[in-house]
C-alpha cells in the first residue's frame, strides 16, 4: 500500500507544481499586457497631437484655396 502512498504524493505534487507555473505564466503575462497598454496610450498621445495639428493644417489649406 504504501507504493500507492507515494505515486499519490507524487501526483499530487505535479498537479501544484503545474498550478504554481500556471499562476507565475498568468502574472507574467498580465505585466506584459499592462506594459504594452502603457506603451501604446503613451505613444498613442504624442501621435495624436501630430494627427490633430496635420489636420488643422489642411482645413486651413484648403480654407484658403476655396476662399472661405
Amino acid at each position: 500500500m504504501k507504493p500507492r502512498l507515494g505515486r499519490a504524493v507524487a501526483v499530487s505534487r505535479r498537479a501544484a507544481q503545474r498550478g504554481v507555473t500556471s499562476i507565475e505564466y498568468a502574472l507574467l503575462a498580465s505585466l506584459i499586457a499592462i506594459a504594452i497598454v502603457a506603451g501604446v496610450s503613451a505613444a498613442g498621445g504624442a501621435n495624436g497631437d501630430s494627427w490633430t495639428a496635420w489636420a488643422a493644417k489642411l482645413s486651413a489649406a484648403i480654407e484658403s484655396v476655396l476662399g472661405n
